[in-house]
């Protein structure tokens, strides 16, 4: 048991094996049926996680941490009028968990009730004081196609400081509007994180690269590229002492793709000198296969 609840506490979701192990042995725990589901839940194992949570549920009702990850689970594969089954009976308690209140805003947008949206998304933010969940609301929004509020809920995530989280959840509204170019530079604009605040399971890494395959997925061709690697000297800045992967049709051109990115990292600061970058062909196994986006790719070290 300790081995599978420490792992458990890491978020190392391979204990699902041990986990499966205790609740065999003792299927009568709705500790054990609960934390089964959660690591089935994280390993994309769906169907079988909400079995095993409605065991838990079943087995302590008045456990509501269970009662809601069953709802999130059943939620997840739209099965809408069960998760509202089991929200509305505590919405008095959903008032006072913004992670709760939330599902009730995944569930009204569902349903396709976008005034109920709007006022359970009041209600996250008036237990939300520092504004963490400004994202997931703009994100449920703009999942749902509704640009004005899912553009207000990023406007005001950015104004608490989650700027590189908001700019991205802009360019992708401003995506859905067909503005690319707008799209880029928000993008652009994600890349400054200094001083930024991220949500919970964010890191700075973590972003950069998304960014980076986002930015290149905007891009309208894709070219027979050569790899290279480029590593920055020893610095200050968000990408010093790092390398990374720089596709394009020459050196000149992997050039002025890095300069793009490492300016953009420094915001309204001035121009980086990038006169000391080394540059080498990257190895074969790390060369594209096919026509690709030319940009910036991946920190490589």
């Amino acid at each position: 048991m300790g081995h599978g609840w420490a792992l458990s506490l890491l978020v190392d979701w391979s204990c699902e094996g041990l986990l499966q192990q205790l609740h065999d042995l003792r299927p009568d725990v709705a500790t054990y049926a609960s934390l089964l589901a959660l690591a089935q839940s994280n390993r994309g194992k769906v169907q079988s996680a909400i079995g095993n949570a409605e065991q838990g549920v079943d087995l302590a009702p008045a456990n509501l941490p269970a009662v809601y990850l069953l709802a999130h689970l059943l939620l997840l594969v739209g099965r809408t009028a069960e998760a509202a089954a089991r929200l509305h009976p505590l919405e008095d308690h959903l008032r006072t968990d913004a992670k709760a209140a939330f599902l009730m805003v995944r569930l009204r947008l569902m349903q396709r009730n976008v005034a109920g949206a709007m006022q359970w998304a009041d209600v996250v933010r008036n237990i939300d004081p520092e504004g963490a969940f400004l994202i997931g609301l703009g994100q449920a929004f703009t999942l749902a196609r509704l640009a004005e509020p899912a553009t207000t809920f990023f406007e005001t995530a950015a104004a608490a400081r989650f700027t590189p989280e908001a700019n991205i959840g802009l360019s992708i509204v401003a995506t859905q509007r067909g503005d690319r170019m707008r799209a880029r530079g928000l993008l652009l604009s994600a890349l400054q994180f200094e001083g930024a605040k991220f949500t919970e399971g964010q890191t700075t890494g973590g972003l950069f690269h998304q960014i980076l395959g986002r930015l290149n997925g905007l891009a309208e061709e894709r070219l027979a590229c050569t790899a290279w690697i480029a590593t920055l000297p020893a610095g200050s800045g968000a990408l010093a002492g790092r390398s990374v992967l720089v596709c394009a049709q020459g050196e000149v051109g992997a050039r002025l793709h890095l300069e793009t990115i490492v300016n953009a990292t420094q915001g309204n600061g001035p121009p980086a000198d990038l006169s000391h970058v080394s540059w080498r062909v990257a190895p074969k196994e790390q060369q594209p296969d096919r026509p690709v986006p030319p940009g910036v790719h991946s920190v490589v070290a």
